[in-house]
């Protein structure tokens, strides 16, 4: 037993030799002070707790009240430095790449991917940011995301009826612009099943990184996986279109095109540099949205103000009509209360760093390979430098004492240095326009995790598809989730007509496409027996007795060879459409394109069809007059140019 004890003391004397000389440079090279709290896991409970709080600020103040401004602790498996101090984060933001550099948690790099823009370093970060901010500078804002920005936030607002959840409504349209901007798809059943599974990565952030142990850090891990696998398929797909020269304007393009800056990616690089965009742009926007109802509705001065402004423009250009650039710059308190908003309430509380030396700051020398985090809502939430900080108050904006102080190192909304947010001028469009909305509405019981939304005025857009999806008809209908109410003016036998004749309908009620009553008129139509037959000229009425007549398209298709590799980038309801199709296609199938939402069944889905899968089976192809793009437009009308000569053909779309 002595020896034993001999033993373990002689193996013990190197371990306390070394925390002894580890506490004696701490005292030479002077750390911050601070608590690194429990062993290995440090301070990392507190911190998680906090942020799942509605007040996140006591983790830093508790501890910059003991410690001051720079202190020490211990979160995710490392030492850690944070500073509240607008100097030194100036400091560090400043010196990326050579006294610091990014270094986020483990549990964060696994959910992003390694080749995501937050943890590219050199040369590739400084070419990848550049080439992203080329996507999100005022130039293109003003003519291009501007408008996609007013109509899909248009477009979800004006589908709300009774009361919502904002939060869930934020997120969603938050996602959809980021979505739009990244890979050009508009809302559809492909871009909703993402957006499940991005808020099962999201939820990852803010959980314990212990697989084994944490159940939603698990279920982010696999929802990661699901993103990637579904991103993953769009990029091999964009990448044949690429081959056969078709480039769309977007952020994937870019990434694709050897010319353009991009080019020379992998699969796997491009998928994270996507995803991680995609968590940069779903969470922070949607929750500040949220919160700046709540800070609004509680001071009814500055909602009526916003009011003010916004009825102004819409008296000088007319409610119905998108917001244009002039508009967007001709907004002085919208951008106040955009400022105070971005103070109050960003959830991007800081940045992470690691020292590339020792590094002195403040006095303290922080040792080489150390953990740094810069909270720049600390900054924002200090009293030192915002008068009333805690106080939401977007006239602090206009009034040049409150802002005297306000220096590029003290509002720090979207960081600083080489690494500041790429998409900052795009974050301030999309809350400018949100903010132009939400004196329409009308919301009750509030909180900082939602708010219900009751409709006063309905905002009214001029809303356009780029592209549509085709429904399988056949003995059968199928119609998509609702968008719009059905026209209470439609009478059962219009709608019945609607259905099994599909018209052209007008302007006024072509969006009112058939809904609630529709199964009913389907069922009608079925006793009728009325089966479309080839070449078949259809003469309609609409609800107006306007007569409206469809030339259709025949051609010979074989639907159940349908590529496996286009079947697997259908959602799970598309991939119904398509067997439906299958089972469909024994003598004839009839494709009915009406709806106005996008789907990768849409135009490049049925272009594949005509061009792969004709002279097999007969089809009948009916183009309505549908709101799309020319590009489009010409798309659909070269696909159409394949089919055999004597085909009765013609596309009725109504170019923008």
């Amino acid at each position: 037993m002595l020896f034993l004890y001999s033993l373990f003391l002689l193996l013990s004397l190197p371990f306390f030799a070394f925390l002894i000389l580890r506490d004696a440079a701490g005292r030479r090279r002077r750390l911050p002070p601070g608590n690194l709290g429990l062993p290995f896991i440090g301070e990392t409970l507190q911190l998680i707790s906090a942020y799942k709080t509605e007040n996140p600020e006591p983790f830093i103040d508790d501890r910059v009240s003991r410690y001051g401004t720079v202190f020490t602790t211990h979160v995710f498996g490392e030492p850690t430095v944070f500073s509240a101090d607008p100097d030194a984060n100036r400091f560090i933001l400043q010196n990326e790449g050579r006294l610091f550099e990014s270094s986020y948690p483990g549990s964060i790099c696994n959910l992003l991917g390694r080749h995501s823009l937050l943890l590219m370093r050199g040369s590739l970060h400084r070419r990848m940011h550049s080439l992203t901010m080329s996507f999100a500078n005022s130039a293109i804002i003003r003519d291009h995301l501007l408008l996609d920005i007013d109509r899909l936030v248009r477009l979800n607002m004006d589908s709300w009826t009774g009361r919502v959840l904002l939060m869930e409504e934020a997120k969603k349209i938050t996602f959809q612009l980021t979505v739009k901007q990244l890979m050009s798809f508009d809302p559809c059943e492909w871009t909703e099943n993402l957006m499940k599974e991005y808020m099962l990565v999201i939820d990852g952030f803010f959980a314990i990184p212990l697989p084994i142990f944490s159940t939603t850090y698990r279920r982010a891990i696999q929802a990661r996986t699901k993103v990637a696998e579904a991103l993953s398929l769009v990029v091999r797909e964009r990448r044949r279109e690429s081959e056969r020269g078709e480039r769309k304007n977007d952020m994937l393009a870019a990434l694709l095109d050897e010319d353009g800056g991009g080019g020379g990616f992998s699969d796997e690089e491009v998928v994270d540099f996507m995803l991680a965009l995609l968590v940069a742009g779903y969470e922070t926007t949607s929750t500040i949205m949220t919160l700046a109802v709540k800070y609004l509705t509680e001071n009814p001065r500055a909602l009526a103000q916003l009011k003010e402004e916004h009825d102004e423009i819409s008296a000088r250009k007319g409610a119905k009509d998108a917001l244009q650039w002039e508009d967007y710059k001709s907004m002085p308190f919208t951008q106040c209360v955009v400022n105070e908003t971005l103070r109050v309430a960003n959830i991007i509380s800081g940045v992470f760093r690691r020292t590339m030396q020792d590094v002195s700051i403040k006095g303290y020398t922080i040792p080489k390979g150390w953990k740094v985090f810069a909270s720049l809502r600390a900054v924002h939430m200090d009293p030192q430098h915002f008068k009333d900080a805690r106080t939401f108050n977007p006239w602090r904006w206009q009034n040049s004492l409150d802002t005297t102080n306000v220096s590029a190192n003290v509002f720090t909304p979207f960081g600083g240095g080489p690494r500041r947010c790429p998409g900052a001028e795009l974050a301030r469009a999309q809350k400018t326009i949100i903010f132009s909305i939400i004196p329409k509405c009308d919301f009750l019981n509030m909180s900082a995790v939602g708010c219900i939304r009751n409709k006063i005025s309905k905002p009214i857009a001029s809303i356009s598809s780029k592209v549509f999806s085709a429904c399988m008809v056949y003995h059968s209908f199928l119609i998509a989730k609702p968008v719009y109410k059905p026209n209470p003016t439609l009478t059962t036998a219009d709608l019945a007509t609607a259905t099994m004749r599909q018209p052209m309908l007008d302007q006024h009620i072509g969006k009112l496409i058939v809904q609630a009553s529709a199964q009913q008129a389907i069922a009608q139509g079925r006793h009728q027996g009325d089966i479309y037959r080839p070449r078949q000229r259809a003469v309609v009425r609409d609800s107006q007795g306007q007569i409206g007549e469809i030339m259709t398209a025949i051609e010979l298709m074989d639907l159940r060879r349908l590529a496996k590799e286009k079947a697997r980038m259908l959602s799970m309801e598309q991939r119904k459409r398509l067997q439906l199709a299958r089972l469909l296609a024994i003598d004839r199938s009839i494709w009915l394109l009406h709806e106005l939402s996008v789907a990768l069944d849409g135009v490049r889905l049925l272009e594949y069809v005509i061009k792969e899968h004709k002279n097999k089976r007969m089809v009948v192809i009916m183009a309505m007059h549908l709101p799309i793009e020319m590009e489009d437009a010409m798309v659909l009308r070269n696909s159409f140019l394949h089919l055999r000569n004597g085909v009765c053909t013609r596309l009725i779309a109504k170019p923008l």
